[in-house]
């Protein structure tokens, strides 16, 4: 799992977590941001590689076993008309061939990104990495801050998190233009996508949306003034308090409707950007927190 200030740490389920690596030129101290210590995000484990995205350099390869690592996207390189500037999550296909990245914004960096998200602007864009030929493209464009991504289960598709929107779109791989809605009106804001091993998706939550109660988020989507005058006058430190502490991870089924979730109302665990099942638990990552969740899973969870 990635932290914020810049390592990746890796954890055998018995002891601690240990340091796996450093993705920067250099360690920073916890929860401090620093272009020079790298931000890791989306994570993937392919064919004896480590393949992630670091929200300071691009999208990155690193052998497992000796830790070389190389930059297969770099943030700033232009795609189309565009320099990149904050790549965020990532998925590669079963064949090792092509890698779909997620650019949250083309206008605002990693260290910004909430100005994105108050714009509601759609700035995002999906890439496609080609592993043959070593070249980026623009696959899709056009969203509003599109965050995880996952492959449906016939590879024929590609699910992304549009998260201002509390929605998860469905995107034809032999035809981008061809889009439909996955899941709409989400009660979380999704963050990163992964499949669950018995079949549909986990959906981690960057927000709730909790039914009855004013949200802010849904609340200022209407008031395009006030997300200027938020953007223009409020700290970033004062813009994350506005979001719940509270915890949810959602299953969703491969035809999109909602079948489980587990919350955290206590907040002990929120913001859970990432869930993902591994043997008999559910692991929960959070951006605002400086550690990694488990709950056991029940037999009807498996």
């Amino acid at each position: 799992t990635g932290a914020s200030n810049g390592v990746i740490w890796q954890w055998d389920g018995k002891g601690g977590p240990t340091v796996f690596v450093n993705v920067g030129n250099r360690a920073c101290a916890p929860a401090v941001h620093h272009a020079e210590c790298g931000r890791p995000l989306g994570i993937r484990v392919k064919n004896g590689t480590l393949l992630f995205v670091d929200g300071s350099h691009g999208l990155i390869n690193m052998s497992l076993s000796s830790k070389a690592k190389t930059v297969l996207v770099k943030v700033g390189h232009r795609v189309r008309q565009h320099p990149i500037q904050l790549l965020n999550d990532l998925v590669v296909s079963a064949n090792g061939k092509d890698i779909f990245v997620t650019e949250s914004s083309i206008r605002w960096d990693y260290h910004d990104l909430l100005y994105d998200i108050l714009e509601g602007q759609a700035n995002g864009r999906v890439l496609r990495y080609s592993v043959l030929t070593q070249k980026t493209e623009v696959f899709a464009e056009g969203l509003v801050f599109p965050n995880g991504v996952e492959l449906s289960m016939d590879e024929r598709s590609v699910l992304v998190a549009e998260t201002s929107r509390a929605r998860i779109i469905r995107i034809s791989r032999e035809n981008s233009s061809d889009r439909s809605v996955f899941v709409d009106n989400l009660a979380g804001y999704p963050d990163n996508l992964r499949r669950h091993p018995r079949g549909g998706y986990l959906v981690g939550t960057s927000g709730v949306r909790p039914g009855g109660q004013l949200n802010i988020g849904d609340y200022l989507s209407s008031y395009p003034s006030i997300r200027l005058l938020l953007y223009k006058f409020m700290p970033k430190s004062m813009m994350l308090s506005l979001v719940s502490a509270y915890g949810l991870c959602i299953h969703v089924s491969e035809s999109g409707k909602v079948i489980d979730s587990w919350h955290d109302p206590t907040g002990h665990l929120s913001r859970t950007s990432h869930c993902e099942v591994h043997g008999r638990h559910l692991y929960m990552g959070s951006y605002n927190h400086w550690g990694l969740g488990r709950y056991q899973l029940d037999e009807d969870d498996l």
